[in-house]
């Protein structure tokens, strides 16, 4: 959740953005649906959630109706033209046209048949969602780590992608999704090897676990710098274990329609600090 303020740092009254586009977030409990509706309102467009899941969406989200009065409203207000945003679970109304609806997909559970209608498919996503293979790799990870043994881990390689990069990519595509039915994956830039991501998910558990017990050692308090930065060009193939998905429609969708195209800015380091703390909160629930 995103924590907003309803004034700004000089004392003066916030000013909120224009509203624009309008959309129909028909499962605002996903994760993934999650991060895009709050992009969705930084940046001035309006939220249509179903009446069923109202009154549960007012309580979660209290504090950014509150900052932004205008940017929620129920179905049943009545959107003009929106795009509805689904996922395999939720899917959309029979009644709603083919090019105004987008399916959001996570690819180990890709359902939706490219063609049928919009599909933004993301690959690699951290923090991985929770009952996913790799939310399940890095709980297997953490008890290898506590115990301070060697987990096994595949030869594949995995182009990391964070939540907050690929929610910010997915907001900027939305408005611009036409009658032509786009299909759009979404992933990291870099193929990071098992052992590469291995190691520096262990250091944070090590450096964490110090932290709990006060057992400190000389090499948890070492600044090491972080992973060696390296990006592939945005469409240069990889070796056959590190094949990354085609990302090529999706950066030069945004080049068109954003200026920016694909540049994720999350760093690895950080998007497993989210994942591990997303597993502590998964151990004490």
């Amino acid at each position: 959740m995103l924590n907003i303020r309803s004034s700004s740092l000089d004392g003066g009254e916030t000013h909120l953005p224009t509203m624009g586009a309008e959309f129909v977030v028909i499962d605002p409990d996903n994760q993934l649906c999650q991060a895009v509706l709050e992009r969705i309102m930084l940046k001035g467009h309006v939220c249509f959630i179903p009446d069923a899941v109202w009154k549960r969406f007012q309580s979660t989200y209290a504090a950014e109706i509150s900052a932004f009065p205008n940017a929620f409203k129920t179905l049943s207000e009545g959107p003009i033209d929106p795009l509805w945003i689904a996922t395999p679970s939720a899917p959309a109304p029979e009644h709603v046209p083919f090019h105004r609806c987008v399916v959001l997909q996570f690819a180990e559970n890709e359902t939706q048949e490219t063609g049928e209608t919009h599909t933004i498919t993301i690959h690699d996503m951290l923090p991985s969602p929770r009952g996913s293979v790799h939310h399940t790799m890095f709980q297997n990870w953490l008890r290898h780590a506590t115990k301070n043994t060697m987990p096994e881990l595949d030869s594949k390689g995995h182009h990391w992608c964070n939540i907050i990069d690929a929610s910010a990519g997915i907001v900027s595509t939305l408005p611009h999704l036409r009658e032509e039915i786009a299909s759009l994956h979404i992933a990291g830039r870099r193929c990071w090897k098992a052992e590469e991501t291995w190691n520096e998910f262990q250091l944070l558990a090590q450096r964490t676990q110090a932290g709990t017990t006060g057992a400190f050692e000389v090499h948890h308090l070492t600044p090491d710098g972080g992973p060696e930065l390296s990006v592939e060009h945005i469409e240069r193939g990889s070796e056959p274990f590190m094949q990354r998905p085609d990302i090529g429609s999706f950066h030069r969708f945004l080049e068109h329609h954003a200026g920016t195209g694909w540049r994720p800015t999350i760093p690895l380091r950080q998007s497993l600090m989210m994942m591990f703390a997303e597993l502590e909160q998964t151990h004490e629930s």
